[in-house]
């Protein structure tokens, strides 16, 4: 591999020292999502597209789980969810994830911005987590990403590795670019990337328009054999009452109008079917 002006500072992890903001890119942090991992392989082999849009800044990438990514899982044989250990304090480091989260935390402690690159196991336009502030938000529609989903406490515990960022008073995003395995999950990674290049080597990046929702709740699945009546995606919609699924123990309705994420049909009895949030309109950052 070329790597312009890389050094590899941890395993599988390459930085380039620049000037201003000290900017991050991680991939593939869930070893079944690999299109982070193909973008930062493109900058690494001197991809132009990509590097002229650098310039001198100082720019940190890294393959966050190379041992799941090699195995083609979420996470490796026996280990657990990386993006959710990632917490300020001591962490238990007696499997691969929790040793690779320490690795992660001592080579990107350094970073002003951090963009952690996902895709879905559901249909999904390019979506930012973020914190709710106006910064956050900035950036993120700055990438191009239309939509953004905030208060990620409501529905997860464990810290994500932006989040974990944004606590060391750095700015962390994470970005769905698209469903798994697909080539438009990819070709949204790079392109965020490429305007994150630019976009994040300054504190008042040019912002835009960007749909706000607020999770608010974890559905779980009340029975086994859960199907939906229609195609559910990230974004999609439902009515209150609108009978959107059926179980063993009879059909599946919301009490309010929501906004759908990572639904997941199939779902076992008590296990997570969908996110449920609501829509706060379009904002101006």
């Amino acid at each position: 591999m070329n790597k312009p002006g890389f050094e590899e500072i941890a395993e599988q992890v390459w930085r380039r020292r620049g000037e201003g903001r000290k900017l991050a890119v991680v991939g593939s942090i869930h070893g079944d999502e690999d299109a982070g991992a193909d973008v930062i392989r493109e900058i690494l082999r001197g991809d132009d597209r990509l590097w002229r849009r650098a310039g001198a800044v100082d720019l940190t990438l890294a393959i966050g789980n190379p041992r799941a990514l090699k195995e083609g899982s979420r996470y490796s044989k026996g280990g657990r969810d990386l993006n959710r250990i990632f917490a300020v304090n001591e962490i238990d480091t007696s499997d691969y994830e929790g040793a690779r989260a320490e690795i992660l935390k001592s080579a990107l402690g350094h970073a002003d911005v951090l963009l952690d690159l996902h895709q879905t196991a559901c249909t999904t336009p390019p979506v930012a987590v973020v914190q709710d502030t106006p910064a956050h938000l900035r950036l993120a529609a700055a990438l191009g990403v239309a939509h953004a989903v905030v208060d990620i406490e409501a529905v997860y515990t464990g810290t994500m590795v932006s989040r974990w960022l944004d606590g060391q008073g750095g700015l962390g995003l994470t970005v769905e670019t698209g469903p798994k395995g697909r080539e438009e999950a990819r070709a949204a990674a790079y392109e965020v990337v490429r305007r994150f290049l630019t976009a994040g080597a300054t504190a008042s990046a040019q912002g835009g328009r960007i749909r706000r929702y607020r999770l608010r709740e974890t559905w779980l699945s009340p029975a086994d054999g859960l199907t939906f009546t229609r195609a559910l995606g990230n974004t999609t919609r439902i009515r209150a009452g609108e009978v959107i699924g059926h179980t063993q123990a009879g059909p599946l309705a919301c009490d309010e109008d929501s906004v759908v994420f990572l639904p997941r049909e199939g779902a076992p009895s008590g296990t997570p079917c969908m996110l449920l949030a609501n829509d706060e309109g379009v904002l101006t950052v």
